[in-house]
């Protein structure tokens, strides 16, 4: 939240599920979003092909926070090679999927 904040954005929270869920992505999309940032969880990958397709029709960057799924695969590739630009750290504190807006 504070990266996003940062760059002049307010994040917008989707739905508080374990993973961040494609259809809502969709519908809280606005003409002002830029990004979407997928946060894989607990070495779970997000449904990435969704969300890599709405990314690509909406024209907005692709965001993968990786912190909690280190060699993790999605479909065969490793998380934080789908998106524009992936994360990496070695402790993770906070842990919300959201869209920058």
């Amino acid at each position: 939240m504070v990266i996003v904040s940062a760059t002049g954005r307010s994040p917008i929270r989707c739905a508080p599920t374990w993973q961040l869920d494609p259809e809502d992505v969709r519908l809280k999309l606005t003409s002002h979003s830029k990004a979407v940032m997928a946060v894989h969880l607990y070495g779970l990958p997000c449904d990435m092909d969704p969300l890599v397709s709405i990314c690509r029709e909406n024209h907005l960057s692709l965001i993968e926070d990786c912190a909690e799924a280190i060699d993790s695969f999605y479909k065969g590739r490793h998380v934080g090679t789908l998106g524009d630009i992936a994360t990496f750290k070695e402790t993770s504190d906070e842990n919300t999927s959201r869209l920058a807006s």
